[in-house]
């Protein structure tokens, strides 16, 4: 009687076929439609997003303690004038089209920080001001 300790070619056969199943597995869950990358990219976006609009938050608290320091009465003109004196406006590679600023009109301060579109917009009463930071551009030439 032969002793048979080899592994046979049936097994063999089922071995291969679970690997490539578990790698099937595997190589959608990290690049397929709700795949880790699309996620981990997702993310990544909403990070940027988040710190953008904090730092252009700052911005305009600071713009408005300066303001109501220098002037009676807070307008988007003083507002837009102090912004634009800042380090961070001032830097074109954040920065382009920064427009607006009227407080005759209620014209609201917009531009582009870091590829990103943004408002800042006066209240009706005009004491109180709202940032709202808007889609990326896609002409923003210094991709973050």
């Amino acid at each position: 009687m032969k002793n048979n300790t080899g592994i046979t070619l049936i097994a063999l056969i089922i071995t291969i076929i679970v690997l490539m199943i578990l790698a099937g597995v595997a190589i959608t869950s990290i690049t397929g439609e709700n795949s880790l990358m699309q996620k981990a990219s997702y993310d990544v976006t909403e990070t940027e997003k988040t710190q953008i609009e904090e730092e252009l938050k700052l911005q305009l608290q600071q713009a408005l303690i300066d303001t109501q320091l220098d002037y009676e009465s807070i307008g988007m003109d003083h507002i837009y004038d102090k912004l634009m004196l800042t380090d961070t406006f001032m830097n074109d590679d954040m920065f382009s089209e920064v427009t607006g600023g009227d407080s005759e009109n209620n014209i609201p301060i917009t531009g582009v920080y870091k590829g990103y579109n943004y408002s800042i917009i006066a209240s009706d009463d005009g004491k109180s001001f709202t940032l709202e930071l808007g889609e990326k551009v896609n002409w923003w030439y210094n991709d973050i």
